[in-house]
């Protein structure tokens, strides 16, 4: 973690400045701000760049305008919006002295005592501010003195969601959310946890970034642009050494520099249609490491799975499936390295490994949906019919298998806890995390107002990330204990 007593030199605000460029302009509100009042887009640049710290101080320069309001006799002609949470969060302009702002120019110049007034709220914004992070500093470090453990990822707050006492359960207590990434323009293509849990990799906007969650730094790796196509996939090796972008020709990244170890064609061992791009829709890498599966989309809409060994570089599996214009959305390795499950629109598919031309399990689902092995031998998990199902693939006939348990979900992302038996899913902008071996609802988190387009466990399971959607061109990450 930087430290707190930094937060305002120049270092830092450089850095806050560099991950401005994830938060581009998104809406006219923008505007009729700065045409509105100057003084609360400077405010809302400064809650922005300072982040979730100057949260408190925000409420208490809101309570400051409301007071004013309620005295019309005492305001100046400024109005405050109904929350500064409410306002955009733009780009900090940084004026040379000889400079004024074009918003001021374009003001009439009011009484003197609504300017004095709009300096004082202004001036105690920052104090309260600069106070609130000293007193922050200090309390951290009493906290570090009295020998207080502290999460690997920072609590910034904490949603309004209670969790049900749990004592059996192994992971952290659920519902505080730990970060939240700058609103992006696109949605987060892609999301992939590092092996360590202290990273994350991010395809938006035409970059992979690496979201570093123990500095809340982040930095771009790779311009996605030059991979031809966007990309819709991560992978993070399991020893942490290796990043696979599903770009095309795939690439294997070091994700410490962005320097690209290695290449690999997505159209083998296909021909490929001159004029025509095979998008790589979804990546997986086996739980050894040694083997990569590869999801591709066609010219002629066709789907493939192909697997590489990592070990030797050359393909040894292919498995093709017949999917809907949007390709094989998910790809799951079981943990024992031997069997792949695959999704589209349309079906539910798990091959063995060994016996490419035999499929274990086949199911039709209604729409596309995540699918995910269980760390339990023999379960795997979809959405279906607005529910998420869990099969037992050995039992039943062949091919059909047994349905074990069923849970309300309509979104069609889930993700399963890394020791097996808590399965989270999401339903619009809730996301529940059940107990599938006694059906138990553990509990549902709904520090989101967002709707939930993705989901992925922590490895070391005391987190999970959400890919969030607001509206249209406003996406959010979210980091929140699990």
């Amino acid at each position: 973690m930087y430290d707190k007593e930094d937060f305002f030199s120049p270092e830092m605000v450089d850095e806050r400045l560099d991950l401005s460029l994830l938060q581009r302009d998104a809406d006219a509100s923008y505007q009729k701000m700065t045409e509105r009042d100057p003084n609360l887009l400077l405010i809302s640049d400064l809650s922005y760049l300072y982040g979730a710290e100057g949260t408190e101080n925000v409420r208490s320069l809101q309570r400051v305008w409301e007071h004013l309001k309620a005295h019309p006799e005492k305001k100046g002609s400024a109005s405050m919006p109904a929350s500064l949470e409410e306002g955009p969060k733009s780009h900090l302009r940084l004026l040379k002295p000889s400079e004024k702002p074009a918003g001021l120019l374009q003001h009439k110049r009011e009484d003197a005592r609504g300017r004095g007034l709009a300096v004082f709220a202004a001036m105690l914004f920052l104090l309260l501010m600069v106070g609130s992070l000293l007193t922050i500093v200090h309390l951290t470090r009493d906290a570090q003195a009295n020998g207080a453990t502290q999460a690997s990822i920072s609590i910034k707050s904490a949603s309004s969601s209670q969790a049900t006492a749990m004592p059996d359960y192994p992971y952290a207590p659920p519902g505080h959310i730990l970060a939240t990434s700058p609103f992006s323009t696109s949605a987060f293509a892609a999301l992939a946890w590092s092996p360590d849990s202290q990273q994350l990799a991010l395809s938006a906007q035409g970059k992979i970034w690496i979201w570093d969650l123990v500095s809340n730094h982040y930095r771009p790796l790779l311009d996605a642009q030059l991979a031809g196509n966007s990309v819709r996939a991560l992978a993070w090796s399991p020893d942490g050494r290796y990043l696979a972008v599903g770009s095309n020709p795939i690439q294997i990244v070091n994700p410490d520099n962005g320097n690209v170890v290695g290449t690999y064609s997505a159209d083998y061992p296909i021909l490929s249609v001159p004029g025509q791009t095979t998008l790589v829709t979804a990546l997986a890498w086996s739980p050894n490491g040694n083997m990569l599966a590869v999801a591709t989309l066609h010219a002629d809409q066709t789907c493939y799975v192909f697997v590489w060994d990592m070990l030797k570089g050359t393909g040894i599996h292919t498995f093709t499936q017949q999917g809907s214009s949007s390709g094989i959305s998910s790809l799951s390795w079981s943990g024992d390295n031997r069997f792949i499950a695959s999704s589209d629109a349309q079906t539910v598919q798990a091959w063995d490994i060994q016996n490419p031309s035999v499929v274990i399990f086949k199911h039709v689902v209604s729409a596309a949906t995540n699918v995910a092995w269980s760390p339990q031998p023999g379960l795997l998990a979809f959405v279906n019919e607005r529910e998420t199902q869990v099969w037992n693939v050995w039992q039943g006939n062949s091919q059909t298998g047994r349905l074990i348990n069923s849970y309300p979900a309509a979104n069609g992302v889930l993700s399963w806890a890394p020791r097996g038996q808590y399965l989270a899913t999401a339903s619009k902008n809730t996301v529940i995390i059940f107990d599938t071996s006694s059906n138990a609802h553990i509990y549902t988190y709904t520090g989101s107002t967002h709707y939930v387009y993705s989901l992925a466990w922590s490895p070391d399971g005391n987190s999970i990330v959400s890919g969030e959607s607001d509206s249209p061109g406003l996406n959010y990450a979210r980091v929140w204990s699990a």
